[in-house]
């Protein structure tokens, strides 16, 4: 059955009208399908400027993960990531636990996302206007594998109509009745297919298409998902217009070109 993730403290959305909410510059839908509870995910905006996003897995479940998840979520919101991730690798290895984590913040005067990918599948960035495609895979060996493990973030320019897709193994290693997996490849085709289309629209036909792949056989882990587009005011007001046009084409002022 699907989580719900208002109820759940490893999966959270923050409200828009709450302290802490995400600006409205962002349009996010998420899922997490528990199988055996060890994904998280976390959307936040500590300071209501920047924007947070985290994604991971722990090797626990129940009890235990929700408090290694908690653990993890209160010090990644350290201004000094690095630090934070090295200082939480070494507790990790110390309580022989593991965890693999992609964390985030997104600047808005910069329009920098900075990262850190701790043993995590690389999140997937379709840049606006059909720009290629990138692989945020500035990446490090899993948390709490190695003592003296040290992490460096790497940063990507967000662009308004950019979309982050950010998963889970258990959404790529889906398989069907010959043993065969979702894959990276098919889930690029399904976003590629569905990027004109609303971010929950797209979590949906991402969900569907692995399921129905899957044979709608039970998931043997987590599938956890968070689709994610920037989307500022003047990016909102453009694409409406745009759409307006769209449907609109005899009453399209000359001067205003095609979208």
């Amino acid at each position: 059955m699907l989580t719900n993730i208002a109820d759940d403290p490893k999966t959270s959305l923050p409200s828009r009208d709450r302290e802490g909410a995400v600006p409205r510059e962002w349009a996010i839908a998420g899922d997490n399908f528990h199988a055996d509870e060890s994904d998280f995910y976390d959307v936040s905006s500590p300071d209501g400027r920047t924007t947070n996003f985290l994604i991971g897995e722990v090797s626990a479940a129940g009890v235990r993960a929700t408090a290694l998840v908690n653990m993890i979520k209160s010090m990644v919101r350290s201004a000094d990531r690095e630090a934070a991730a090295f200082e939480l690798n070494r507790m990790l290895y110390e309580q022989d636990r593991y965890a693999a984590m992609f964390w985030s913040q997104f600047d808005p005067e910069t329009r920098l996302l900075h990262f850190i990918n701790a043993g995590h599948l690389p999140p997937l960035l379709f840049k606006a206007n059909r720009r290629p495609m990138l692989r945020l895979e500035h990446a490090g060996p899993g948390l709490g594998v190695f003592p003296n493990a040290t992490y460096r973030q790497g940063a990507v320019t967000l662009d308004p109509g950019d979309i982050l897709v950010i998963y889970s193994d258990g959404i790529v290693e889906a398989s069907d009745h010959s043993d065969e997996s979702f894959g990276e490849d098919r889930l690029i085709t399904v976003v590629e297919l569905s990027r004109n289309k609303s971010v929950e629209e797209i979590r949906n036909r991402i969900l569907s298409s692995v399921q129905a792949f899957a044979s709608d056989t039970a998931p043997a882990t987590d599938r956890t998902l968070l689709v994610i587009r920037y989307a500022p005011i003047s990016y909102n007001a453009v694409t409406r217009l745009s759409q307006h046009y769209r449907n609109n084409d005899s009453t399209r002022p000359s001067h205003l070109g095609h979208f």
